[in-house]
């Protein structure tokens, strides 16, 4: 940050002008109903029926993926023990508020610790440099950066919400496919059969053991943790490469045109379904993952996708699913396969790919413009940001 300050401005330590704490709580102490917020290192506060703080105060994530995330509240609250707590602040806490809207996160990217899990620590707080304006100063720069950031965020929630409609719209599109609506037409009964009709096969998979290194007759993938992950986001694991003469086994493999279901995990997840655009020679399917490969004269692999990820026949297989706890569910092959779907004509298949792509190619498109936009106006605060703390915004 500069320190070629306005006059009257000062630089200071973020312990010069408040108080630093971290709360005393651990993440069990939360209740669903509990009377007072209580702030952990998740991006969402929760609730306990205790406060240890009653103040205006900032909220500081001291580990994982928010450490560099910033909340302002006021009242009685309580505070888990990885949470730093900005209080007794001598300044307007507005103020510090943006301030550290502004640098904390630049601050902390690149002084973390650990390796599992990265934290912060107290030095981090002592290292931070803040510019203070006079008292006066201070309220009119609040005042400016928020009448300013209320433009910002009408237009964000504009774009949220057209981002909203598009995904919706984009659900609409697929379910249209699966019912015939989008050939003018809904399929009849007759068409409508269980996936196992025009499947070759289904394997549930298999999972390495990656803790030791394979024997030169050990045709798996021993080094490999795992090349499929529950959101099927699959890649090639670095820095951990078979040698070449090994080669993974032929029924683990993953080939173009393979469709990847996820048969365990979360609830949310199972069930998701990607085609696999390419063949790549070092990647094959986890235990967690169906691998599904069709009889491509009854049905295409592309058509069976679009018909997988529609909602309503998500919320099918929604109902086959087994499973108590949210946290971990199944999807079993007995189950799947009998899922009925429609098994129109390949030539009507095709023509429903076509649709298909031409209509999500389109709303891709409209989806990137609003993502670049709303980039721009996360790039519009830090730029108004960056003029108050240095003097120029006024």
């Amino acid at each position: 940050m500069k320190n070629d300050f306005p006059k009257g401005w000062e630089e200071v330590s973020i312990e010069q002008v408040a108080t630093i704490s971290t709360g005393k709580r651990d993440a069990n102490h939360a209740t669903d109903n509990g009377e007072y917020t209580f702030f952990t290192c998740a991006f969402e506060p929760l609730r306990a029926d205790t406060y240890a703080f009653d103040d205006e105060a900032l909220l500081l994530p001291g580990n994982g993926h928010n450490v560099g995330e910033v909340f302002y509240y006021k009242g009685k609250f309580e505070a888990y023990q990885r949470t730093y707590v900005i209080h007794e602040i001598k300044v307007l806490p507005k103020y510090l508020f943006y301030h550290l809207k502004y640098g904390w996160r630049k601050a902390t990217d690149q002084k973390q610790y650990g390796s599992a899990t990265n934290y912060i620590r107290i030095g981090n707080f002592y290292d931070y440099r803040l510019s203070v304006a006079p008292l006066e100063q201070q309220k009119r720069i609040v005042a400016k950066i928020e009448e300013l950031f209320s433009h910002i965020d009408a237009g964000i929630a504009a774009l949220n919400k057209a981002k909203q409609l598009l995904k919706q719209y984009r659900q609409s599109v697929l379910k249209a496919a699966v019912t015939g609506e989008l050939l003018g037409a809904e399929f009849p009964e007759s068409t409508f059969k269980s996936i196992e009709f025009g499947l070759e096969s289904l394997g549930q998979g298999w999972s390495p053991r990656c803790e030791k290194e394979p024997s030169p007759d050990e045709h798996t993938w021993g080094v490999i943790k795992t090349t499929a992950v529950q959101s099927l986001e699959y890649r090639q694991v670095e820095n951990k490469r078979l040698p070449d003469a090994l080669e993974p086994r032929p029924k683990h493999q993953v080939l173009a045109g393979d469709l990847l279901v996820t048969r365990a995990g979360p609830r949310v997840r199972v069930g998701i379904c990607c085609l696999v655009k390419e063949t790549r020679p070092k990647l094959m399917i986890c235990d967690k993952v169906y691998r599904l490969r069709v009889k491509e004269d009854v049905i295409l692999p592309e058509y069976l996708e679009i018909v997988l990820n529609a909602p309503n026949v998500l919320s099918e297989i929604e109902k086959l699913k087994s499973g108590i706890s949210d946290s971990g569910v199944n999807l079993t092959q007995t189950k799947f396969v009998q899922l009925k779907i429609p098994y129109p004509l390949i030539k009507d298949q095709n023509l429903l790919i076509q649709i298909v792509s031409e209509k999500v190619d389109s709303i891709s498109r409209l989806d990137k413009e609003i993502e670049n936009k709303l980039l721009k106006s996360d790039k519009n605060k830090q730029s108004i940001l960056a003029s108050a703390f240095s003097g120029a915004l006024l």
